[in-house]
């Protein structure tokens, strides 16, 4: 997976006044004063992650099927940000500022290796007219292995300084399971659950971060219907709900994330001694606001894919 991660701000405050969750100071009282920091901030990360599968599974009965599998990331990134200061806002009681113009530039840049490992444990049950299907991710760690040089510039100096750390993601157990109903001989249903427990995950971050956010839990629904009017044609449709892993500032829920929403359409094709063939196409749309006091953002993020699968046996 390749990719390119960019965001922008140049109105960055420190301390942050239009929002609580970012350490907002109290109010001053008579000749008190509040120094807020205006910088412009620029960040960026780009690379690519690999994922390496293998499973085993195992016949126990006609009827009853089980199995094991694994799945090994690792990759590596690009990454910089930049924190130009402009000035200081001086805050006053009665509304009253001073602002003066100051310099300050920070640069960070460096590169990131990630590695994990997971591993799956399944069991399947199918009948001609029903089928079930579950599936459990046994506890797995990510880790970020990071390298940096970090540079700060006024007017007085020039310093670098070498940063070097290791973060660590551990998310507990988690489970999806499903099921698929054949009404006719050629129809089938399915609908599946999946649930990972992101809000139970342990983070370890290196530096101090006031501002990280865990993550909340991600359960995904999906529904499947399969029409085959030929025995070499199989025609299919189907939904997900993919709720996100992030709350976005000033959202009324803060246990779940804004849902992307995804259809999709493609075809199977027999060939016989050739194999099979899969071709589809998705759709996919995610809305949100991400709001302060002082302003607000919509979000909109679009996605279509194609997926083609080729399966043979031997």
């Amino acid at each position: 997976m390749d990719f390119f991660d960019y965001d922008r701000n140049s109105t960055y405050l420190d301390p942050h006044l239009g929002y609580t969750e970012y350490d907002m100071p109290d109010l001053v009282n008579g000749l008190d004063t509040i120094r807020m920091n205006w910088s412009d901030f620029e960040r960026s990360r780009s690379g690519s992650l690999q994922e390496f599968q293998a499973a085993v599974a195992i016949d126990l009965s006609k009827h009853i099927k089980t199995g094991f599998a694994f799945r090994y990331l690792t990759g590596e990134t690009d990454d910089m940000l930049i924190l130009n200061k402009i000035g200081d806002f001086d805050l006053i009681d009665q509304n009253e500022f001073a602002f003066s113009y100051d310099t300050l530039d920070l640069s960070i840049s460096g590169s990131s290796d990630f590695s994990g490992l997971k591993t799956e444990l399944g069991l399947q049950l199918q009948y001609d007219a029903f089928g079930f299907g579950l599936n459990v991710v046994l506890p797995y760690t990510v880790k970020r292995d990071f390298s940096y040089a970090e540079r700060t510039t006024n007017p007085q100096n020039d310093m670098t300084n070498e940063i070097k750390g290791l973060e660590m993601f551990r998310v507990p157990l988690g489970y999806a399971l499903g099921i698929n109903l054949r009404p006719a001989e050629k129809f089938v249903f399915s609908l599946d659950y999946d649930l990972k427990r992101f809000s139970k995950a342990e983070w370890e971050i290196a530096n101090n971060d006031t501002t990280h956010r865990n993550w909340v839990d991600q359960q995904i629904l999906r529904l499947g219907i399969q029409y085959a009017p030929f025995q070499v044609l199989s025609l299919r449709a189907g939904y997900r709900a993919i709720p996100q892993v992030f709350v976005p500032d000033g959202a009324p829920y803060r246990d779940k994330g804004p849902e992307a929403r995804a259809w999709t359409v493609g075809f199977g094709l027999n060939l016989g001694q050739l194999g099979l063939l899969d071709v589809a196409g998705e759709y996919r749309i995610l809305k949100y606001y991400d709001q302060y006091f002082s302003n607000t953002n919509y979000c909109k993020e679009v996605t279509k894919n194609l997926l083609i699968g080729y399966h043979y046996f031997f």
